[in-house]
């Protein structure tokens, strides 16, 4: 249609409720839709009133019409409408209704020179589709020029009211860097922006939030307009829009290039849920308020004055921020150019550092907004912020470092002088968040060891960093057969009754009989009472027999079922018995389970063994029974039990010096790496 009316020699707009010319602004003519193309299309437009008299043409009422329309006197003069900006046609469209929702969109394809399918019941996405459709044969930033509390559409307006006081609104290419270009996918707007942080005003701190500033200006003045910004994600890739009821004319002589570098974001679309729109008429604000320096007293209580003649002043205050988090300050400190935004503390730390160390995720996304920082720097332990982050346990500042593509150096170069990495930096420190991040990436090696020898695994048992481990294991990128970790890791895991642990290391080919200083995992689960971890072993066939080999004579030969008996454990003996444990073998003193389970009256113990075949007229080496032994031991249940269940009372034999009775003390050999190092009696 809009074709038909431009090709036309001439139109004639009939305005039935126009009796005269005085009446002319007030035609509901000049309020429709689809209108709009009739008046802007044809070179010449006939105005007829309504007894069909010619009331005049679009030349001869430009100023009455523009009154009315918006639209300038040159446009309708006969200039191209391709010549007025997008923020411009919108504003002539704004106000104007049609009968169907959808058609305030449809009726401006012809002045936008674009086509798209026309889907009734769409409502409101027609006009976000308009857009979509102009940004794709325009750069023209005026579009994201508008106005409203409504930002269903997210950097796109949901409707042509947004831009009614975006008529004096023009691109200009602001700076020779930009490519112009835009694309759309469904992700939101591909563009490259300069973006200036914006830190806060006063005791306000607007996290993420800064100025995205467009290749346009207003007519009557040079100044760029900027629109509100949130950095997402804090990595500086994916942006909303907010505060969308107003925009900024920003004055760009104060602000330093490193403040405002060019970067390539996407900004999201919006989800066009249902709700009535609020189109603002907000005015334009000045921005000197919040972002300069204007020399009062700073929250920290040190005059703009002392900073700006005193550069160690300044350095102290802006670690000081740093440390505390105070955004305002800091964007003042380095706008006044007391300070460099890499400088460094006595201790080798920049305020990036600070900020990442104490949490203060504002700091960290502020300072890295602007491109004269180098986040790869170290401090005197050869930390960097990467390390800084992961060390503290602040997994939210480290997901956005990683994330960013300005960090890649850091995250590359993110070992100490002794080595170490961050993995090893939050596995020592039990930070199970931060361990997770970075397992999920790649960039960080799970074995990697550092000059010490140790890896996060090893720092992280050591300290005896249970789910850290399981974290470690589970995610089948570290190697347990690393000499650095057998047998100690494993022993580690059962002596302390880890069984998610031990059988992540079996299932990962530990030996199950594998030893330490004479002892079996199943040996040392049994004398500690690990039911759970005495059951995981068996369910791997650990050899149930198997006995202790030690230098200390009296110690060896003991088999678990022995060393479960003495400690009294009766859940893991009977798990030993069903799991065809012998009740019959004897240790190098001679002893049976049964007379170590007399000896030290657990008389629940001796149930059971006899009940599992054990011989209760067996001998030890001295010659003593299960009865004798419950007799000099005085454990008088136990002995009445065994009395009534076949036991006989004997003279005590007399025995040479060495062989003595079974003892109801059983000395077992510690864990692994300190973490229960020594002896332990259990009686």
């Amino acid at each position: 249609m809009y074709q038909w009316y431009q090709n036309a020699d001439v139109c004639y707009a009939f305005l039935a409720d126009v009796p005269s010319i005085t009446t002319l602004e007030d035609s509901r003519w000049f309020t429709r839709g689809w209108t709009l193309q009739e008046l802007t299309a044809p070179s010449k437009v006939v105005f007829l009133n309504d007894r069909w008299e010619v009331l005049g043409t679009k030349a001869s009422l430009h100023q009455e019409i523009s009154d009315c329309t918006r639209i300038p006197v040159d446009i309708l003069l006969g200039g191209d409408p391709e010549g007025a900006s997008v923020a411009q046609r919108m504003s002539w469209a704004a106000t104007r209704q049609t009968t169907r929702l959808e058609d305030r969109a449809y009726s401006l394809m012809g002045l936008f020179g674009v086509n798209m399918p026309l889907l009734y019941g769409e409502g409101e996405k027609a006009f976000v589709r308009l857009q979509e459709e102009i940004l794709k044969i325009s750069d023209d930033h005026s579009i994201f020029a508008w106005r409203s509390h409504d930002n269903r559409g997210g950097i796109l307006a949901t409707s042509p009211d947004a831009f009614i006081r975006s008529g004096n609104i023009i691109p200009r290419m602001l700076f020779s860097s930009d490519d112009g270009l835009i694309t759309v996918s469904n992700k939101g707007i591909h563009l490259g922006l300069h973006f200036m942080a914006r830190g806060g005003h006063g005791a306000k701190v607007y996290p993420g939030v800064g100025l995205g500033i467009l290749n346009c200006v207003k007519t009557d003045d040079d100044r760029p307009i900027a629109i509100y910004l949130r950095d997402i994600f804090l990595t500086m890739q994916h942006f909303e829009r907010v505060r969308s009821e107003g925009f900024r004319m920003l004055d760009l002589t104060p602000i330093l290039p490193p403040e405002r570098p060019m970067r390539k974001m996407c900004v999201r679309l919006g989800r066009m849920r249902h709700q009535q729109p609020k189109h603002a008429d907000a005015s334009d604000e000045s921005d000197h308020e919040d972002l300069y320096f204007d020399g009062a007293q700073t929250p920290l209580s040190v005059t703009a004055r002392e900073i700006l003649l005193d550069a160690d002043v300044a350095k102290t205050w802006y670690m000081q921020a740093a440390r505390q988090g105070d955004v305002v300050l800091i964007q003042k400190l380095l706008r006044s150019g007391s300070v460099q935004v890499d400088v460094k503390d006595s201790t080798g730390m920049t305020a990036l550092m600070h900020a990442a160390a104490n949490n203060h995720s504002s700091v960290v996304w502020l300072l890295l907004t602007r491109n004269d920082i180098t986040p790869a720097m170290i401090d005197n332990e050869n930390w960097n912020v990467i390390i800084h982050a992961a060390k503290n346990g602040h997994d939210d500042i480290l997901r956005a470092l990683l994330a960013r593509s300005d960090t890649r150096d850091a995250q590359t170069t993110a070992l100490d002088a002794k080595l170490r990495a961050p993995l090893s930096f939050a596995a020592e420190a039990g930070h199970e968040a931060v361990v997770r991040l970075l397992l999920a990436t790649d960039k960080f090696a799970a074995d990697y060891a550092d000059l010490t020898g140790n890896t996060p695994l090893t720092y992280a048992y050591r300290k005896g960093h249970v789910a850290i481990v399981e974290l470690l294991l589970a995610a089948g990128r570290v190697d347990v057969h690393l000499k650095v970790y057998h047998p100690r890791l494993l022993f580690w895991a059962v002596d302390n009754g880890h069984e998610t642990i031990t059988r992540l290391l079996f299932e990962r080919g530990f030996d199950i009989n594998s030893r330490r200083q004479g002892w079996t995992p199943l040996l040392s689960a049994a004398v500690r009472g690990h039911t759970g971890v005495v059951k995981v072993l068996l369910e791997r066939d650990a050899d149930v027999d198997a006995a202790l080999t030690t230098e200390a004579e009296d110690k060896n030969n003991k088999t678990s079922l022995m060393l479960g008996a003495i400690a009294g454990h009766l859940e893991i003996v009977s798990l030993l018995l069903a799991n065809g444990a012998q009740t019959d073998v004897k240790d190098m003193r001679g002893n049976t389970a049964l007379l170590y389970a007399a000896a030290a009256g657990r008389l629940e113990v001796v149930k059971v063994l006899l009940d599992g075949g054990s011989d209760l007229q067996a001998r030890n080496n001295g010659g003593y029974t299960a009865v004798m032994l419950a007799q000099i031991n005085k454990r008088t249940e136990t002995l009445d039990f065994l009395l009534h269940n076949g036991g006989k009372l004997e003279e005590l034999p007399q025995r040479p010096a060495k062989a003595a009775p079974a003892s109801a003390e059983v000395d077992v050999e510690g864990g692994s790496d300190g973490s229960s190092d020594g002896q332990h009696t259990n009686r």
